[in-house]
């Protein structure tokens, strides 16, 4: 019995650290989007330049965000290995 709960506690911390990463690329598409927005309009060159360098910046926080992804998915990778392990196989657990 503490075998099961030890296994449906492990798929429950990762199904809420799946949610916190989809959470952030959310959040990381907003800003994507809001900085398309920002972009519309500009017609002089200062103008799309500075709407070009917002561009460049949201890629770099984004590249921040798919390095943390990265991590976040060994992470979660690392939990289904442990949870196939304890339970000999891959089987579905409802949270």
């Amino acid at each position: 019995m503490v075998e099961k709960m030890t296994i449906e506690k492990l798929a429950e911390m990762t199904q809420q650290q799946f949610q916190e990463v989809d959470k952030r690329f959310q959040e990381v598409d907003k800003r994507f989007q809001e900085a398309d927005k920002r972009m519309d309009g500009m017609v002089t060159k200062d103008m799309f330049t500075e709407g070009m360098d917002m561009i460049l910046g949201e890629i770099r926080a984004t590249r921040q965000d798919v390095r943390g992804f990265r991590v976040d998915i060994a992470g979660l990778e690392e939990r289904i290995e442990v949870l196939e392990d304890k339970t000999g196989g891959r089987q579905r657990v409802n949270v």
